[in-house]
């Protein structure tokens, strides 16, 4: 007599496979999407803020320089330089703006704001599923991937098998 459990054994285990499989994938797409979208880590927006900051106050530093080289050309009648503005930095014949004023705070009081804006971020509550640090991200999601597409093959190739041997998965 023919042994139907062997086969229901066999095709159990074909189907245990596919599911692992499947449920395998299913994880590493959700790791996928989370390296994408999970929320920021403290130390990234600390650093966010700390290169704009110095962005920004870049700007004024570029302008005041400005303001000194005109001093600089003509040293003996400093008084008689016109359109010299200290706090703004702002060229000449233009007034100052929301973004020049801020730029010249961002950059006299640079490492205060730094050190104001990170006490302020560490004290915020914060989502309890960040992801990873922003630099880490990519080569993360690069590796996993690397895995879906290893256990998307590998599944290709069970229903591949199965597919010959008359096996529906």
């Amino acid at each position: 007599m023919f042994d139907f459990l062997n086969i229901k054994k066999l095709l159990g285990d074909v189907v245990s496979q596919r599911d692992a499989l499947l449920k395998d994938i299913q994880a590493e797409q959700d790791e996928a999407k989370n390296l994408t979208t999970a929320p920021l880590q403290k130390a990234d927006v600390i650093a966010y803020y700390d290169y704009l900051v110095d962005q920004l106050g870049g700007k004024y530093d570029a302008a005041f320089q400005f303001s000194l080289d005109r001093l600089h050309d003509d040293p003996v009648h400093i008084e008689n330089t016109s359109g010299i503005t200290v706090l703004t930095a702002a060229c000449i014949n233009a007034a100052a703006t929301v973004h020049s004023v801020e730029s010249a705070l961002l950059s006299i009081f640079r490492d205060e704001i730094k050190a104001s804006l990170r006490k302020r971020i560490e004290a915020m509550p914060w989502p309890k599923n960040v992801g990873p640090l922003i630099a880490d991200r990519s080569a993360l999601l690069e590796k996993s991937k690397k895995k879906l597409a290893g256990l998307e093959k590998d599944l290709a190739e069970l229903r591949r098998q199965a597919a010959e041997s008359g096996v529906s998965v």
